[in-house]
């Protein structure tokens, strides 16, 4: 998603482990990420586009996100094989971070709805939804939850 912006945002209604039509598992037994330190060694395994995207995705949705610790304080990686090859995540990206954290902290809380064509009701025609992904949190009594757009056109 991070590093394909024809990435197809209707894709992630039902991606990784929580949100798995099979077999999910509660957001209080998945950790995610974008990067470790086991993939943070190797270039072809590399975030090297929109951070910020992924960010947003796994520090509003169900989960115990983990922020990879090169990301948010601008460290360089370098390729283990080519020294030559390296990514350094943009350093506005330290501040959305701690952004996303608050209000994580703060509004989010229960469950996870994606507003869609065939589930719920997008408020975008079906052909138009390639690049637009629309989420509630619903609250849980203590956050009062929120809404997340990825509008079109602007990955």
């Amino acid at each position: 998603m991070c590093n394909n912006s024809d990435f197809e945002m209707r894709k992630l209604n039902h991606a990784g482990m929580v949100r798995d039509p099979y077999n999910p598992l509660p957001g209080t037994s998945v950790v995610t990420f974008l990067d470790n330190h086991d993939t943070g060694k190797e270039s072809d395994k590399w975030i090297h586009q929109d951070f910020h995207l992924g960010y947003a995705y796994i520090l509003t949705h169900e989960g115990r996100p983990t922020i990879f610790y090169p990301h948010s304080y601008g460290v360089r990686q370098f390729d283990q094989h080519n020294s030559s090859k390296s990514v350094t995540a943009p350093t506005s990206l330290h501040k959305e971070i701690g952004k996303l954290i608050f209000v994580r902290k703060t509004y989010l809380g229960g469950s996870l709805k994606v507003l869609n064509q065939k589930e719920v009701g997008s408020p975008w025609p079906e052909q138009d939804t390639k690049h637009v992904y629309v989420a509630r949190r619903q609250g849980n009594g203590t956050k009062d939850g929120a809404s997340y757009k990825q509008p079109p056109n602007s990955c």
